[in-house]
């Protein structure tokens, strides 16, 4: 048919098609971003409220860790003031060396120590265990009382079954040592 018409005419039903060719393609286009912008506002929902939420989290953990460096500084902090503290009164430290030493010159004659050990605790005291011979009941209440009567020693406890044998007494005592102590130190370093 289209052979049939005038070359005018042709033109002209050429153009017309083009134009609805046209029209078309230009709905379609339309209509697939319309279909395109009503399935994608969900994700984009979503993804915003994904956002938000790891947003949150990620405020929250930042506050955590600001607390907890401010808790470290705060740490820090204390540690240092208390070895400031502990390097101002280092003339009052208590040494095990001393300790172990005081209670060598200490030692009556009869006594003989074949042990120490000592324990650092948590209240800033040291427990020293010391283990030995006695030749006699009286020179081990004798060490006793001298141990006693040492400035530092807080406690002195020997347990009653160390006083029932007369002669060659086998005897554990436990001594509580206060103040502050400086660990595994020799005086003067």
């Amino acid at each position: 048919m289209l052979h049939l018409l005038p070359e005018e005419h042709k033109k002209k039903v050429v153009r017309e098609y083009h134009m609805r060719l046209s029209v078309v393609l230009f709905t379609s286009v339309i209509f697939i971003m319309i279909v395109s912008a009503v399935f994608a506002i969900p994700a984009y929902v979503v993804s915003y409220g994904k956002y938000a939420e790891i947003a949150a989290q990620k405020s929250g953990i930042d506050f955590e860790i600001a607390k907890i460096e401010k808790e470290d500084s705060s740490k820090e902090v204390k540690e240092l003031t208390d070895m400031v503290d502990l390097i101002k009164n280092n003339n009052t430290l208590v040494y095990p060396t001393d300790v172990v030493e005081q209670i060598i010159l200490q030692k009556p004659k009869g006594i003989t120590i074949s042990n120490f050990t000592y324990t650092p605790t948590n209240e800033g005291q040291i427990v020293i265990d010391i283990s030995g011979e006695s030749l006699t009941r009286q020179n081990l209440a004798e060490f006793s009382e001298i141990l006693k009567n040492i400035e530092n020693f807080s406690g002195v406890i020997i347990p009653i079954s160390s006083f029932a044998k007369d002669r060659d007494i086998d005897f554990n005592l436990k001594i509580n040592v206060s103040g502050p102590y400086k660990e595994g130190a020799v005086k003067g370093t």
